[in-house]
């Protein structure tokens, strides 16, 4: 859940900064960095001539960038997992329904997911593209991410310009929540764990940047692949542990966690799942949230102590 102590973090984040590059062809692309004109251009090699009239985000997570970069209001349809209230009024549909989709006047489809053989068939042949981009795996894939995204829906000026913008946007806002961690002198380790069997925040994936902004020290950021061996993680012996809601009761009843030291000494956290998946605004709740956990000193100077 959101604290009121959010807003203090919040308002010293979102500075204005654009960065651009240049670059100009008959079809533009989005390697080089802005071009001159908006269309045509090509993403996730395909070939875009205009901009999309009716948009469907199937990605809870592409929805959330959606929401950053300010461009919802051409959505038509989401999937069930685009749970974010400013979304709720969208009727909901999946990856199976591109006929539905295409009626409903969609001509492009967003996704993370990778679609069936059967599914990109049905979405090609009612005349709706369908572009799946992975999620940012660091910092310095965030902006990749942000300009796909824009590019596709606003252009290759508009959308990219506003995608380099927002990511740096995020970025800046979760570097400043850095700079108040009290302490910083001594290490806090910590982990992420999204399942009792080993699967946790890894080093190579955009969440650890949340739990160092956080001030937390990842245990698991020299393991990949979203996994950790559970032998590794007793050696680790974590100071504070998060996991989703719902996982708590379960996670300090197992016996690989049940004698650490984040068990032991009642410091583990549930935070909304979303908060690891997401990496649009929810970026910021996600880092706020978790520096308040492993820093309740934080909850109680409140706004006063940013500057």
């Amino acid at each position: 859940m959101k604290k009121r102590w959010l807003a203090g973090f919040l308002c010293i984040t979102f500075f204005l900064m654009m960065v651009t590059g240049c670059g100009q062809a008959q079809t533009s692309s989005i390697v080089s960095g802005a071009a001159a004109t908006d269309w045509p251009v090509k993403v996730e090699n395909v070939n875009l001539t205009k901009e999309p009239a009716g948009v469907a985000v199937l990605s809870g997570n592409i929805a959330d960038i959606l929401l950053k970069l300010r461009y919802e209001t051409i959505l038509k349809a989401r999937s069930e997992d685009c749970s974010q209230s400013k979304l709720s009024s969208l009727p909901v549909y999946s990856l199976d329904q591109a006929k539905e989709l295409k009626n409903l006047g969609v001509d492009l489809a967003l996704t993370d997911q990778m679609p069936t053989p059967d599914q990109t068939k049905a979405f090609s042949d009612v005349g709706v593209v369908l572009l799946s981009f992975l999620p940012a795996d660091g910092r310095a894939d965030l902006s990749r991410l942000y300009t796909e995204v824009g590019t596709a829906v606003k252009g290759a000026r508009t959308g990219y310009e506003q995608g380099v913008k927002m990511a740096e946007q995020v970025l800046m806002g979760i570097d400043s929540v850095a700079r108040i961690i009290p302490n910083k002198n001594i290490l806090l380790t910590g982990i992420y764990v999204s399942d009792i069997d080993g699967s946790v925040v890894t080093g190579d994936m955009f969440q650890n940047s949340i739990l160092e902004s956080a001030g937390v020290t990842n245990v698991a950021a020299g393991s990949e692949g979203g996994k950790m061996d559970l032998t590794a993680l007793k050696r680790a012996n974590p100071q504070v542990i998060f996991c989703p809601v719902g996982l708590k009761q379960k996670l300090e009843s197992t016996d690989i966690f049940e004698g650490l030291s984040a068990v032991k000494e009642g410091r583990v956290y549930e935070i909304d799942p979303n908060y690891m998946k997401w990496q649009g605004e929810t970026v910021m709740f996600a880092v706020t949230e978790i520096a308040g956990f492993a820093y309740p000193e934080l909850k109680q100077t409140g706004s006063s102590s940013v500057s």
